[in-house]
Parts: structure tokens; sequence; C-alpha cells
């Protein structure tokens, strides 16, 4: 079972590493990007996600969450470990990933 959550940490790791390296931030950009630079919109105008970064970004949080939370697993003595530590720590990150964001606005006090 710790061989598994070794190489579940190695494969989060290294697509981490993978989308971090494809993903382009403002500056690279230019602060323009595609059809909207040519009607002088700009990347700061548009507040919903174009292009590829509608895919990269949510599957870098993805991929991020599922290294930490294989860390954690990883952490956890090899003679210890068992199916049950798997299924909680995999129960937690669905719950993360699903309702994360709003459980983090509510606590912020900024839920719409």
């Amino acid at each position: 079972m710790h061989t598994f959550v070794t190489i579940l940490q190695i494969a989060s790791a290294l697509l981490l590493v993978v989308l971090m390296a494809v993903q382009t931030d403002k500056a690279e950009q230019g602060g323009v990007m595609g059809i909207g630079a040519a009607g002088g919109r700009s990347s700061s105008d548009i507040d919903v996600a174009v292009g590829p970064e509608r895919i990269l970004k949510p599957l870098t949080k993805w991929a991020g969450i599922g290294f930490l939370f294989a860390s954690i697993l990883g952490a956890v003595p090899a003679d210890s470990i068992n199916i049950i530590h798997v299924v909680v720590t995999l129960a937690i990150y669905l719950v993360v990933m699903l309702y994360g964001d709003i459980i983090w606005r509510t606590l912020l006090g900024t839920r719409r």
C-alpha cells in the first residue's frame, strides 16, 4: 500500500510540474488574449477564464491538492497504513475539491 501511495505522490508531482510549466501568466500574454484583443478588451476586462486556462487552472488545483494529500498519506508509517487510510483520505480529498471554494468563501465572509 505504501508503494501505491509513493507512486501516486510521484505521479501527482510530475503532473503538477508539467501543468505549471505549460501555463502562462499575464506578463507573458502581454495583457491581451485571443480575439478579445481585436475589440480592445484585455484579459483583465474578462472575468471568465478563456482558452486553455479553463482546463489548466482547475486541473492544476486538483493536481496540487492531490499532491498535498498524497504527501500527507505518505507521511504515515509504512507498517501502519491500510486501505482505511486511503479511503478516508480520498473522501476528504473529494469534499475539499468539490466544496472547498464554498467553505473558504463562507469562512472569509465573501459568499455571494
